[in-house]
């Protein structure tokens, strides 16, 4: 990479630009699918759904159910300005927004709440996952569904510790650096970000806290949420700490 001035930023303020391209592996219909399926199972009639950190939007765009109102919401303005640069040249029923995972209230009610991607390890204990659970369970409906993953220690420790990628589009490189620290259970991506038209750096630092299924579970017990599954990856096959990715599905009491 080109020599230039380092400059810190905020996660996915930089990034957003260059997000859909670092994420072109992520088969978001296949997780759209999934979802019909858990919805299916456990919110038959379903109308509604919330995504918490929906990014640029590539989930609730693959999700296309006739009659289920989608809307999403994300902390960073870059990314939400991208989703809905998506929706302006098409023909879909759907609304992104910015707002706090953490905090934050709606005038309606939701049968279902989704928060994927392992974004809920960016919150890094259990004190701040207790306002986000009591934020979801005040805008679900009665029995609503409350849907998240999260990445497990296996994953970090066999992909992303020491790991690093370089990748370029036209107009940018970026290069990821990632670890992990097994005491801490923090799990480091950093990306150094370059845009050919600019003269800075762009260094953004994400990090995500790893916890383990039985600290989450017994979290569960402080909520007004009660347990219906826990599952491997996009299966309904009991996830373990040998997954890489654990699915959640919880209703409200």
């Amino acid at each position: 990479m080109s020599q230039k001035e380092k400059k810190n930023v905020e996660p996915y303020s930089k990034l957003a630009s260059i997000y859909d391209d670092l994420m072109f592996h992520v088969d978001y219909k296949k997780w759209a699918h999934y979802i019909h399926q858990i919805i299916r199972e456990w919110q038959p009639q379903c109308n509604s759904i919330l995504d918490i950190s929906c990014g640029t939007g590539s989930f609730l765009l693959s999700l296309k159910s006739k009659g289920i109102e989608r809307v999403g919401f994300d902390l960073s303005f870059d990314m939400v300005k991208i989703a809905n640069q998506k929706i302006k040249t098409g023909a879909q029923h759907i609304s992104f927004y910015q707002g706090d995972m953490i905090f934050f209230h709606l005038k309606k009610k939701f049968n279902v709440v989704v928060c994927l991607y392992d974004s809920i390890n960016y919150l890094p204990d259990f004190s701040i996952w207790r306002k986000l659970f009591d934020s979801v369970s005040n805008i679900l409906s009665e029995k609503g569904l409350f849907v998240f993953d999260i990445c497990t220690e296996k994953n970090s420790v066999k992909y992303f510790n020491n790991y690093s990628e370089k990748h370029g589009g036209i107009d940018y490189e970026y290069l990821r650096e990632s670890s992990y620290d097994r005491k801490k259970h923090i799990h480091e991506n950093k990306f150094a970000i370059n845009f050919k038209k600019e003269l800075n750096e762009y260094v953004e630092t994400h990090r995500q806290k790893i916890f383990y299924l039985k600290e989450i579970i017994k979290f569960f017990q402080l909520t007004n949420f009660q347990l219906l599954g826990y599952f491997d990856d996009f299966s309904f096959k009991k996830g373990s700490e040998e997954s890489l990715r654990v699915n959640f599905v919880l209703q409200k009491k």
